[in-house]
């Protein structure tokens, strides 16, 4: 049973989904528990045969009686193992098969950096869960290094802390040379323009003043680059972006802005250089993604940017426009056939380490690694519906 603070379209609930489709014809049945509604990814999940259970707890605020009702979800349902998905669901799900008794609770965290969050969620995050570790989970799940050793500093108990990184769909993720003809083609991009994209939100934490710094300096260095920037906030209307370029003096002809789009997969076979220019990241999977479809990454040295990358692409320090200027200019300078022998060894990286297969095939050993250490996790009163 997988208990999940809500089924938006987000990270963990991505990952969660990607999980479930990896595992399917395994030795583990699946099913779900949203603790609000089953919102957009609910339905996708049940189109699978995945079981869906919604608690319809308002966001923000903790309802007792959804307490109660998870209890008697685990009870009717009988799970050999629980994991849940984020803070709230780690509180809520751990409690309540403490309640339940004897059933196993893997615990999942998902992020790294947690000061912008809401209140509620760094007293969890901070000081309510690093305590109750001790006690409610078998083992805690990261999805980065950087996270683990955050937490760690938080108080979590360290011998419970293990990290499995994100996975990758490698279908959906491709580094066909057709794509690149098309994406090209839909963005009106013709074949000999280099491109550099960036995809991620307009926020301060993805510093798009660094990157845009970067720009002015590329844009005199090699001058028939193009900038593509993909993510909620950056379109041609925006102020904020507009704000940015004036402060730069670089020439809103130079960028192409898309916005927010559901189909990256689509957009990153454009690029010849894709970049995170980010101040804080806990395994950012823009950067799994892009070296999936064969493109070549710069990074700021956040997170877990420099293991992702490996020898594949270049990490920089955040905030540096100069470092970040030479580590791109280099790749653009390079010859195309260096930046696709780069992009090669950047996909061959993704399917040995970071492959959904592989990462599913860790889940499923720390399950197995989990019920071998409970000779009866299931309670008297229980019928194991696992492996």
């Amino acid at each position: 049973m997988h208990i999940i603070a809500a089924l938006e379209v987000g990270g963990a609930e991505v990952m969660l989904q990607k999980l479930l489709v990896a595992s399917r014809g395994g030795p583990w049945e699946h099913e779900v528990v949203s603790m609000t509604n089953a919102g957009p990814m609910g339905p996708r999940m049940r189109e699978m045969g995945v079981p869906v259970f919604t608690l319809n707890m308002r966001k923000g605020l903790f309802n007792p009686i959804a307490l109660i009702r998870l209890v008697q979800l685990i009870r009717r349902r009988r799970p050999s193992l629980i994991q849940t998905w984020m803070y709230h669901a780690d509180f809520l799900g751990g409690a309540a098969a403490k309640l339940v008794g004897r059933i196993p609770v893997i615990w999942g965290i998902r992020q790294s950096d947690i000061r912008i969050e809401k209140m509620v969620k760094k007293v969890l995050a901070r000081f309510i869960n690093p305590l109750l570790s001790r006690v409610l989970p078998e083992f805690i799940v990261c999805c980065a290094e950087e996270a683990r050793r955050i937490h760690l500093g938080y108080g979590y108990v360290s011998d419970k802390l293990r990290v499995i990184p994100n996975g990758f769909d490698l279908d959906r993720f491709s580094d066909d040379p057709g794509r690149r003809r098309k994406a090209r083609s839909a963005l009106d991009i013709s074949e000999d323009e280099l491109v550099v994209g960036m995809v991620g939100r307009l926020h301060a934490l993805k510093d798009h003043r660094n990157f845009i710094q970067a720009v002015a300096r590329i844009s005199v260095k090699v001058p028939h680059t193009r900038f593509l920037l993909c993510g909620a906030g950056l379109t041609p209307d925006s102020r904020e972006f507009a704000f940015l370029l004036a402060e730069s003096g670089v020439e809103p002809s130079k960028f192409l802005l898309l916005g927010q789009k559901d189909d990256v997969e689509q957009i990153y076979p454009a690029m010849d250089v894709n970049v995170l220019s980010s101040l804080s990241e806990g395994f950012p999977n823009v950067l799994g993604e892009a070296m999936a479809c064969g493109v070549p990454c710069v990074a700021t040295d956040v997170g877990d940017s420099a293991m992702i990358i490996g020898s594949t692409g270049h990490v920089v320090p955040p905030r540096n426009p100069d470092a970040l200027t030479n580590a791109i200019v280099d790749l653009l300078t390079a010859s195309e056939e260096k930046r696709r022998f780069l992009g090669r060894l950047a996909r061959r990286r993704i399917e040995e380490h970071f492959s959904i297969e592989v990462v599913a095939g860790q889940y499923q050993a720390l399950y197995e690694e989990v019920l071998a250490g409970q000779p009866n996790s299931h309670g008297d009163d229980q019928t194991p519906t696992g492996p």
